[in-house]
């Protein structure tokens, strides 16, 4: 049951709907980018955390999920925040040393 619960609350984009989605002009600090500055990717863990709690995988949980958190915050520091830093400048200087990268912050 715990499973399913992480599953199903793995797409944020069904949550906050699609306003959040378009290319932005200014910086989006609301919705769920108040609480992690990747709302999406954290979705998708949480499906992969579900999935691996539901099925019983253990590579699934002790491999292949620490291997996605590792590349995607390797991916997120290499190419999106460079390209973050030179569009939004200092307020997105601020907005990362406050909101987390990947678990939200409540």
């Amino acid at each position: 049951m715990l499973a399913i619960i992480f599953i199903g609350r793995g797409n944020p984009q069904e949550v906050f709907g699609k306003e959040f989605l378009p290319s932005a002009k200014k910086l989006i600090i609301v919705g769920p980018y108040r609480y992690t500055r990747n709302p999406m990717i954290f979705g998708w863990l949480l499906i992969m955390f579900g999935v691996g709690l539901y099925f019983g995988s253990i590579s699934l949980l002790l491999i292949v999920f620490p291997a996605f958190i590792v590349s995607v915050i390797f991916y997120i520091h290499k190419f999106e925040e460079p390209k973050l830093l030179e569009k939004f400048g200092d307020d997105y200087v601020e907005y990362r040393r406050k909101i987390p990268i990947l678990l939200p912050k409540f």
